[in-house]
């Protein structure tokens, strides 16, 4: 997950990558002079390759390493991220919070490295043994979309599948937020049948999964 973490002492921003946040603050203050806590101002779903990104949107602000400077372009970036009370992810189908609460933070950590190792959600483990038992049964599967199951949980089921694959193939765990999220993004486009956003994201997804 990527966090945004403010200094107590000079008010820099690390912007960083970590499949437990909490821990990450925890090291943090473990290793800083100051009495004051490093303050958690945003957590998001993605891995290295979104913090990659975010280095560069924001390279130019760069203090050294991960930290940056608290210049008006970052502070809007997290302002506008946490606008809403409440966050929706498309990793886990979860709702978080959009400004970091220790505790939140801990659930939704905990979610994502739940379903990293195969422990699926209710919703889509019960999709899948109706979608098995209609198979045994010689029956047309049938579905019915309801508040309990939505159309990102259908197309979970997919990128939860194709994650399962790649991690097979050896992608690690710390790529599996950018993975789902990127899958998402293509099951979007694809459904949606506009042309350019399809061949987009293909090209991104052959960039960065082509061989797993």
């Amino acid at each position: 997950m990527i966090y945004f973490i403010q200094s107590p002492h000079d008010k820099r921003i690390k912007i960083g990558m970590s499949e437990n946040p909490n821990l990450r603050i925890r090291d943090l203050q473990t290793g800083s002079s100051s009495k004051e806590s490093h303050v958690p101002l945003l957590v998001l779903p993605g891995g290295r390759k979104r913090e990659s990104e975010l280095h560069s949107v924001f390279k130019k602000f760069r203090s050294h390493g991960e930290w940056f400077n608290p210049v008006p372009e970052i502070l809007d970036y997290i302002k506008q991220e946490t606008q809403e009370e409440f966050k929706y992810c498309r990793v886990c189908g979860k709702l978080y919070l959009s400004t970091p609460d220790k505790i939140d933070i801990q659930a939704h950590s905990k979610a994502h490295k739940i379903i990293r190792i195969g422990g699926y959600p209710y919703s889509i483990r019960e999709f899948m043994k109706e979608m098995a038992w209609a198979f045994l049964a010689n029956e047309t599967p049938t579905v019915e979309i309801s508040t309990q199951l939505s159309k990102d949980d259908i197309k979970r089921v997919i990128v939860y599948a194709l994650w399962s694959r790649a991690k097979e193939s050896g992608l690690q765990d710390y790529d599996f937020d950018d993975y789902i999220l990127d899958y998402m993004d293509f099951l979007d486009a694809k459904l949606s049948g506009n042309n350019h956003d399809f061949k987009e994201i293909s090209k991104k997804i052959e960039k960065r999964w082509e061989k797993f």
